[in-house]
């Protein structure tokens, strides 16, 4: 498979985003970090701290992450993922490493994705990351779907809120710390040029 001038543009532009991710003042030595620190005391309620990056620090990274992650982008990671497996697959010169990582990278984001955090569950609905990521996108800042809305105030407001916003905050952070890494992969295998 020969890349095309438009594709060429799409794996480029998918890189710009990734750097510009990498290029985030919370983004440190090649991650990004989230935590949460929960404590109590006996007859207590259970206080929860979170760490990581601030609303605006993550408000400004979302609006980077949802171009990569959301399913009508162009440049959205499953499709950018087929291109590159595509060509480096049918150029029959890539070596074993390169393949493997980037089978490497596709599991991360199946991994990162699917796998139900905290057994974290909303009116009997199991809560995987795609789903919190789904609410909190649609729910709260890019669209006004109504039923979305009322399902992100359902949960944020509710006593599991914190965890809720924890288990975004870590699959974000995790998705774009793999978008950097598969924007490096791809400029190094595919576009030939090393930028870290």
């Amino acid at each position: 498979m020969l890349l095309t001038a438009e594709d060429r543009q799409r794996l480029e532009l998918f890189c710009k985003r990734a750097d510009s991710i990498a290029a985030l003042s919370i983004y440190r030595e090649d991650r990004l970090s989230v935590g949460i620190n929960m404590s109590w005391e006996k007859g207590g309620p259970l206080k929860l701290q979170q760490q990581g990056p601030s609303n605006a620090e993550l408000l400004h990274m979302v609006t980077i992450v949802r171009q990569l992650y959301a399913q009508k982008e162009s440049i959205q990671f499953n499709r950018i993922y087929n291109l590159v497996y595509q060509l480096i697959d049918s150029s029959g010169t890539a070596s074993d490493v390169t393949l493997e990582n980037v089978k490497s990278a596709q599991s991360g984001f199946k991994q990162i994705t699917g796998q139900q955090q905290l057994g974290l569950r909303l009116g009997g609905e199991k809560l995987t990351p795609t789903r919190i990521v789904d609410i909190w996108f649609n729910g709260n800042i890019f669209h006004a779907d109504p039923s979305k809305s009322k399902t992100y105030d359902e949960l944020w407001n509710s006593p599991m809120g914190s965890i809720a916003d924890f288990c975004f905050r870590s699959t974000v952070t995790h998705l774009a710390t793999l978008f950097v890494y598969f924007g490096r992969l791809i400029r190094a295998e595919i576009l030939g040029v090393n930028k870290t």
